[in-house]
């Protein structure tokens, strides 16, 4: 009798990242605040020969405090059109602030990821500073 054909099924594999490593910026505006107030985070996304990556997925995370769009310590986006994600944080408030800080700690810490299909994921982080 004929013996049995093997059937191969390819494994998933990703294309290729022909655009190259994503370089993420950001920048808070204002830099420094006040516990229970705000400053917006703005991540540029951009790639490798310099040009800014327009639909790029965009996770945030913070050490502290919350984003406007989730009322948590992490969020969620895309770039826009000039490969900006750009999102609202707060600060807890003075009473919380002052109960969990710890000593010498001056703000707090964001991370930031990026992806997008093509490119070499990338990754940041920036700090805002509470006073």
């Amino acid at each position: 009798p004929p013996s049995p054909s093997k059937v191969v099924v390819p494994s998933e594999s990703k294309a290729p990242a022909t655009g190259g490593p994503l370089r993420v910026h950001c920048s808070l505006s204002p830099g420094s605040i006040s516990p229970g107030s705000s400053a917006y985070l703005t991540v540029s996304v951009i790639s490798s020969s310099e040009d800014r990556v327009a639909d790029a997925s965009v996770r945030v995370n913070s050490t502290g405090g919350s984003f406007e769009t989730t009322w948590a310590p992490n969020a969620t986006g895309r770039t826009d059109g000039a490969g900006q994600f750009r999102v609202k944080w707060e600060a807890p408030p003075a009473s919380e602030w002052f109960a969990t800080s710890r000593p010498g700690q001056s703000g707090y810490d964001i991370y930031v990821e990026v992806n997008k299909a093509g490119f070499n994921s990338g990754a940041g982080k920036c700090r805002i500073m509470v006073r």
